[in-house]
């Protein structure tokens, strides 16, 4: 996507035989992929993700829907990722992701609501892992908690990424820097701020 374009799509959807979406921006970063869905997810079903460089920013105002849904590896290498649910109910920013790597650039997965699939990152039927090795992850839902409170999302930041240090927050404006081994318990988590 060139610096300075948009496109907007209301959803993309990869289907189940192990399709690819590779997204690519320009050296400002500046191209822009908008996918906001009113009764699905906004991006969903791919065996890889990768987002180089672009401003991509996926969203449902749907019931128990989010921005990302069903992909096997979400590979953040820069520019800026924005997922979440926009609708008055229930959703989530990031479901059934199995890997999420963030490498570079900014990634926010946002939540809303008390239902089942409520955290900015959840789980419907897989394991979920989340790995920053450097950039930012900024992670939050409100009214539940940010992160899927089950053993089978998985939260990690990687020893080499020395300068990104993890904090939580419960109203959003105060932070503590988290050093727990296990993943945070909290409406706010964020990584590289």
């Amino acid at each position: 996507i060139k610096d300075g374009a948009k496109l907007t799509a209301n959803y993309i959807f990869g289907g189940e035989n192990n399709y690819n979406l590779n997204i690519y921006g320009q050296a400002a970063m500046s191209g822009e992929l908008n996918a906001a869905c009113s009764d699905s997810d906004g991006i969903c079903w791919f065996t890889k993700l990768n987002v180089h460089s672009c401003k991509v920013n996926a969203s449902s105002s749907e019931n128990n829907f989010g921005g990302f849904y069903g992909i096997g590896e979400l590979n953040v290498y820069g520019g800026s990722v924005d997922a979440k649910h926009t609708g008055d109910s229930n959703g989530y920013g990031l479901a059934d992701i199995s890997s999420l790597n963030i490498w570079g650039g900014e990634m926010k997965a946002e939540g809303k609501g008390t239902g089942r699939l409520s955290y900015g990152i959840t789980l419907n039927d897989d394991v979920t892992n989340v790995t920053v090795y450097g950039g930012k992850l900024w992670v939050k839902c409100a009214d539940n908690k940010a992160l899927d409170p089950s053993d089978g999302v998985t939260f990690t930041k990687a020893d080499s990424y020395t300068d990104g240090k993890i904090e939580t927050s419960d109203d959003g404006t105060e932070w503590t820097v988290y050093e727990g081994a296990d993943k945070p318990d909290a409406k706010y988590v964020r990584v590289g701020y």
